[in-house]
């Protein structure tokens, strides 16, 4: 098998569905809903990650440490402010 293992397929209109090819069988199914945003990107975003691609999840870590070490220091300067 080429290619990678889970995709996406177009179920209807408002449904998409996560399949695993070796399997041949349905991993997610994605619907469109008047809160839930586009069922499409949901669906490509769950195969994406079922495929190892975790760039966008690596990406939010990255950003949530950076933003947790810059509150630790910002509360040390604070802290050795107040003690001069």
């Amino acid at each position: 098998m080429t290619g990678p293992r889970y995709i996406i397929s177009q179920f209807d209109n408002r449904t998409w569905q996560v399949n695993d090819r070796r399997t041949n069988r349905v991993y997610a199914e994605c619907g469109d809903s008047e809160a839930g945003g586009d069922a499409k990107q949901r669906a490509e975003r769950i195969a994406r990650l079922l495929n190892g691609d975790t760039s966008e999840m690596d990406a939010r870590i990255t950003k949530a440490f950076t933003l947790a070490v810059a509150k630790r220091k910002a509360k040390r300067r604070a802290t050795v402010k107040g003690q001069r």
